[in-house]
């Protein structure tokens, strides 16, 4: 591409330069009759006047040719970017629709307090429109509760069980998932206990009356159930006694006869 211009503009000086000194001949006077031929070789002035513009509208047309194609060029740039400026907003449209539609609605945060009392020992507070599964099926923990959204995944849990671990150091020892998070120190009702921020959430652990208290919410709750995970640290209440201390008695009683009855 590049040669072929450079060809035509070496076209274009050599024939405005062989018209030119024919020009200059003519008006000279160094072109004139040559009667040993016969032909009359003078040449027109007004003619090398109309060759010369003709080869000015030449150039300029070849300049005016470029100058449209950059137009064009740059034209079809505008556009082509402009259209993909416009499918991509499209898309990103696309995308928040999507989001909009596959992520339910939170439940909206009761001002109403309800109150939970377990049997298990303990009570606590949380807001209305938060449900709570009692999981009755279990018969090996003291009390299993999660509670839950019904618009939204993850959900908090509450468990109180036998204390095998005797410390909460051994807890964490005990259990990979506790061990690689960060452990701080807390409290839950004046009680100490350990606040681990695992993977998978978070997690509360206290040892009260050879019970063990876990309360574990998941990652990227709801606002309801982060509101309800603060109600509950911030109203927690040990109800004693707690399982871990209610033995089996025996009482003693004398009949008229003097025989003795035994009652477990």
């Amino acid at each position: 591409m590049a040669d072929t211009e450079n060809l035509l503009l070496d076209l274009d000086i050599v024939i405005v330069v062989v018209f030119q000194f024919l020009f200059l001949a003519a008006e000279t006077g160094a072109i004139t009759e040559n009667k040993n031929i016969g032909v009359n070789t003078v040449i027109n002035v007004k003619t090398f006047q109309f060759i010369r513009f003709i080869i000015t509208l030449i150039v300029s047309f070849k300049q005016f040719i470029i100058v449209v194609v950059v137009v064009v060029v740059i034209a079809l740039i505008s556009v082509t970017a402009i259209v993909l400026i416009k499918k991509q907003n499209q898309s990103n449209k696309n995308a928040l629709e999507i989001i909009s539609t596959s992520s339910p609605i939170s439940t909206p945060i009761s001002s109403t307090l309800l109150t939970w009392s377990d049997e298990a020992g303990f009570s606590f507070q949380y807001p209305e429109g938060v449900l709570i599964d009692k999981h009755p099926d279990d018969i090996v923990n003291y009390s299993n509760l999660t509670l839950t959204d019904s618009k939204q995944i993850g959900g908090i849990n509450i468990l109180m069980s036998d204390d095998i671990y005797k410390t909460l150091n051994k807890w964490i020892v005990s259990n990979a998932e506790l061990k690689s998070g960060n452990i701080i120190d807390t409290t839950l009702d004046g009680k100490n206990g350990k606040k681990v921020f695992a993977s998978t959430g978070i997690i509360i652990g206290v040892i009260d009356s050879e019970v063990l208290v876990t309360i574990k919410k998941d990652l990227n709750l709801s606002p309801l159930l982060e509101n309800t995970w603060q109600k509950i640290i911030d109203t927690w209440t040990f109800i004693y006694p707690t399982p871990g201390v209610i033995n089996t008695t025996q009482t003693t009683t004398i009949d008229d006869s003097d025989d003795i009855l035994e009652e477990e």
